[in-house]
């Protein structure tokens, strides 16, 4: 209850800045393939927050969103460096850019770690006995092209590069004694393709329209990797407005590895999106499925509301997914609209099966 506590006071902080620069005046949504003369907005905010994963934090979030010309798509530079009082230190880039015509599109990540964490090994039936600690260093580049096809369909090259550590191990523990992959130092340079169906009317809080998205990046020896692999992702996300402003999200999405991958990086259960209420790698192996559903829907003023369930695993293989081994979770929130890129200030409680919540307080939603 102390958390909870926490969460809801710490919240408050960012809110209340956010809504002094947010102008009443602006549109509900960005309407399609509409020429206007609304204007670009800034933020920038210091955030506290409380996550089972970081304990306290604080830091600064901010973000340009250039909805000028209130186009089909709107792009957006989001950004954030974030300390926790368990020493983890994060900082991120996100540029999300279209052209002016709309034909081109240009996404990716610039993203550095410091980050003490919790490993409880590989497997979809790990025992939270096996919990043991560990601090980890990466840094973390991609970089995302996109040419439209026709109207919805997106294709084009997707070049990465990461590198890392693992270090203060336990001595005698799984990850002192094993050293997988990724707890020595590693170098994965990467190159693939990346392809997109994208009908949403809004990139950021959809109320209707679908994504599909795969994507496939391969580090092999020739390009200087450590660690030689093939990664694929698929993301499928349907939004449906039942009634005005009512909307039901679904998402599925598959993360699947082949060859070495970093332990602190092999597809994983848990956090702020996917099957919110499991501690962030909670489970984690090569394979990773999860579906979730949520339903979205307006309370007062700025504010709406989202009520979730979700359904996801890990395994070793494809062949080896079944239904007993899956785990559940379920929950809802809070979000607060700070802009006319229709930007979400997010509070969640998540839930697992045997009544363990966890807290999220985060920007935007969880897909």
């Amino acid at each position: 209850m102390a958390k909870l506590l926490l969460s809801l006071f710490t919240i408050i902080i960012p809110l209340q800045l956010l809504s002094s620069s947010y102008n009443a005046s602006q549109l509900d949504s960005i309407p399609q393939h509409t020429p206007g003369t609304g204007r670009n907005s800034t933020i920038l905010v210091p955030v506290a927050f409380y996550q089972e994963e970081t304990s306290v934090g604080f830091g600064l979030m901010g973000g340009v969103y250039f909805t000028k010309n209130r186009l089909y798509r709107s792009s957006n530079l989001q950004g954030f460096v974030i300390y926790t009082l368990k020493n983890q230190v994060k900082l991120a880039l996100l540029p999300k850019f279209y052209s002016q015509n709309q034909r081109n599109y240009f996404s990716g990540h610039l993203r550095a770690t410091h980050y003490p964490d919790k490993y409880f090994g590989v497997g979809p039936s790990t025992s939270s006995l096996q919990e043991e600690s560990f601090t980890s260093r990466e840094v973390s580049i991609l970089a995302e092209g996109q040419y439209l096809i026709n109207h919805h369909l997106m294709l084009g090259p997707a070049l990465s590069y990461s590198t890392g550590f693992a270090y203060n191990l336990v001595p005698e523990g799984e990850l002192a004694m094993a050293r997988p992959p990724g707890t020595d130092p590693y170098h994965m340079p990467a190159v693939g393709v990346v392809t997109s169906w994208d009908t949403r009317d809004n990139i950021l809080y959809a109320s209707q329209g679908e994504l599909v998205k795969l994507s496939v990046l391969t580090s092999q020896r020739l390009f200087g990797s450590t660690l030689p692999n093939i990664r694929a992702k698929v993301d499928v996300r349907k939004f449906i407005e039942i009634a005005p402003n009512h909307i039901i999200a679904t998402r599925l999405f598959a993360d699947m590895v082949w060859g070495d991958s970093p332990f602190q990086d092999l597809p994983s259960l848990g956090g702020n999106e996917v099957l919110r209420g499991y501690y962030h790698g909670r489970y984690r192996d090569t394979k990773m499925i999860s579906l979730t559903s949520e339903y979205r829907f307006p309370i007062v003023w700025r504010i709406t509301g989202g009520a979730f369930a979700s359904a996801a695993d890990v395994q070793p293989s494809l062949s080896a997914f079944n239904l007993k081994s899956i785990k559940y979770s379920f929950g809802g929130g809070l979000r607060f609209r700070v802009n006319q890129a229709k930007m979400h200030i997010r509070f969640d409680v998540g839930v697992t099966l045997d009544g363990r919540p966890a807290v999220y307080i985060t920007a935007n939603e969880s897909f």
